[in-house]
């Protein structure tokens, strides 16, 4: 039975890793799906930029129950790579299957339902929004894992951004005078992408930039996991199409 665990952050950044040390080439992963999955890389992994295509790769594995097949193969294949050894060896001490929310998928390949876009003095909070969209069965992209400002960063938050089907913006004063989350913010607006902000510190006047002064917000002040439960769970819910997965309280606060 394969693994159908939720997985945390830290894990999925660990496993994207390990793929990636081992599979740097867009090629040699398509040989790794086509032999240990027996399926095409194109048809359940959508993305042209390396990463995002692992990204995808490992949310499909995850909400189809093929993670262990991934790994174990992985790590068959490329037996000498430190990082998917341990990988192999960290996934056996997982805990035992869990079941998976269900997940309302499309025929095409799996893609990104959530750009998350925070300060990393925010990081804490963006975890915890992380862990409540990933367990509604979200597919939420972060930057974790990624060099702030190299090449590679900027071409896979480009395509990150373009695929997804929302941003979610942690609203704070640091996040107010960063410059890539303004930028984050003005791409998926050039791309007509809908904007859930969350206000995780501070107040409207120095958390709230002028781009998003007319959109709703959720105040998280009070309690993060809170709000993106109540607030944006089922906001993204309907945005995306998908039934509830839990019973919804009205906003906290809408600034």
């Amino acid at each position: 039975m394969g693994l159908r665990m939720k997985l945390t952050g830290k894990q999925i950044e660990q496993v994207r890793n390990a793929l990636l040390s081992g599979y740097p080439d867009k090629a040699d992963l398509r040989m790794l799906v086509r032999i240990e999955l027996d399926e095409n890389l194109e048809a359940i992994a959508d993305g042209e930029n390396l990463r995002v295509v692992v990204f995808n790769l490992v949310s499909w594995a995850e909400q189809t129950g093929r993670l262990d097949a991934v790994i174990q193969g992985a790590y068959r294949q490329n037996p000498g790579n430190p990082a998917l050894k341990q990988l192999a060896q960290d996934a056996a001490g997982w805990g035992a299957p869990a079941p998976s929310t269900p997940r309302v998928t499309t025929a095409g390949p799996a893609s990104i339902d959530v750009f998350l876009s925070y300060s990393r003095q925010d990081a804490a909070a963006m975890r915890e929004v992380q862990s409540v969209l990933r367990d509604a069965g979200f597919a939420v992209w972060t930057d974790e894992g990624l060099e702030p400002g190299t090449p590679s960063w900027q071409a896979a938050i480009a395509e990150a951004i373009g695929q997804s089907q929302a941003l979610v913006v942690l609203l704070s004063p640091t996040a107010k005078v960063s410059a890539w989350v303004n930028k984050e913010i003005s791409f998926a607006q050039v791309h007509d992408k809908r904007i859930f902000p969350l206000l995780v510190a501070g107040e409207p006047t120095t958390a709230v930039p002028i781009s998003l002064i007319d959109v709703q917000w959720v105040d998280g002040r009070r309690g993060v996991r809170g709000a993106a439960a109540d607030g944006l769970r089922p906001a993204l819910a309907r945005q995306l199409g998908r039934r509830p997965v839990a019973p919804s309280t009205p906003v906290p606060s809408i600034g």
